[in-house]
């Protein structure tokens, strides 16, 4: 009978050891591109003078993945850098003045900074600044408020405005008005929010105070003080200063007939007039790779004009 040899191999690698090989060779195959710019114009606006350009810039580098980086879903790239910054230029062009740096604490790509002037308040900018913390389900994006001087660049941040409307039973956000607009140079806030009945307007005063102003269906606009909207069954107006409210029309649903009870009031009117003056319009490419200004009026918007921005000396400063 045939004896039967066992031959058993020198080396037999732990499982542990063959995990760590396996990885070290995953990682040795997860590779990535050369750097990639894509640094870009997120928002812009021409300030109430008309003369200035105030714009938000991201400055964004990264290394895209190659190869099993890919794998399975495109993979992510790396981030070398990822903040935006805030400026000033003449409407003609030119070097930028720095006035914020915004680095990007969280997630690439969510981050975003947006900029919205008002004639109330001529001398700041009211910010938007949305973050994500991480890619966490429970960590959804959030958005910081802020206004910022035009002067010297001085930061004036808002709390919390959606955790105060929580507290008051509500959700900032109307579906007939938005969510916040800036009233006067002191930075009190005419406020959207949902409740469960439906849309109202708020003020929130600078000191953090709040007050009902009305539930809205529809809103109009603001004149000097004074407010015009429909609030249920009759069009409003109303002076959110001292509270005085004008009734101006009323609908009879019963009827289905409107009946106008003050016919030629000074806010309706210049509310309702059409605006004949054509208006500047700061516009970002799609592409974010640049900014120009168009003629906007009865007529519709005419041709835009590229606006020549020297962006590589603000890159500089902002490091």
């Amino acid at each position: 009978m045939r004896s039967q040899m066992r031959f058993r191999p020198l080396f037999r690698p732990a499982p542990a050891l063959t995990t760590l090989v396996l990885t070290a060779l995953m990682l040795a195959a997860c590779t990535y591109g050369p750097v990639v710019d894509r640094s870009r114009f997120e928002s812009a606006a021409l300030l109430p003078d008309q003369r200035t350009l105030v714009f938000s810039y991201r400055i964004q580098r990264l290394r895209p993945p190659t190869g099993i980086s890919t794998f399975p879903d495109g993979g992510a790239p790396i981030y070398l850098e990822d903040r935006a910054v805030v400026a000033t230029v003449p409407a003609s062009g030119g070097r930028p003045r720095l006035l914020m740096r915004a680095p990007n604490p969280g997630v690439p790509d969510v981050a975003r900074v947006t900029l919205d002037p008002y004639e109330r308040d001529p001398e700041h900018v009211f910010v938007r600044i949305v973050e994500q913390a991480s890619t966490s389900v429970s960590t959804p994006p959030m958005v910081r408020y802020l206004r910022l001087s035009t002067r010297d660049g001085s930061v004036l941040p808002y709390p919390d405005l959606k955790a105060e409307l929580r507290a008051r039973g509500r959700s900032l956000g109307a579906d007939a008005f938005g969510d916040l607009q800036v009233l006067d140079p002191e930075g009190d806030l005419l406020v959207g929010a949902a409740s469960a009945d439906g849309d109202e307007l708020w003020i929130r005063r600078a000191g953090g105070d709040y007050r009902l102003i009305d539930p809205v269906t529809h809103y109009y606009g603001l004149r000097e003080d004074e407010l015009y909207y429909w609030s249920g069954h009759e069009a409003v107006v109303r002076n959110w200063r001292t509270l005085e409210r004008r009734v101006i029309a009323r609908y009879d649903p019963a009827l289905r007939q409107t009946v106008t009870l003050i016919r030629d009031d000074p806010t309706v009117r210049a509310l309702q007039t059409p605006v004949r003056q054509p208006r500047l319009v700061a516009t970002v490419a799609d592409s974010g790779s640049s900014i120009s200004i168009e003629t906007r009026g009865p007529a519709g918007a005419r041709a835009a004009r590229p606006i020549p921005i020297e962006i590589e000396p603000l890159r500089r400063e902002a490091q």
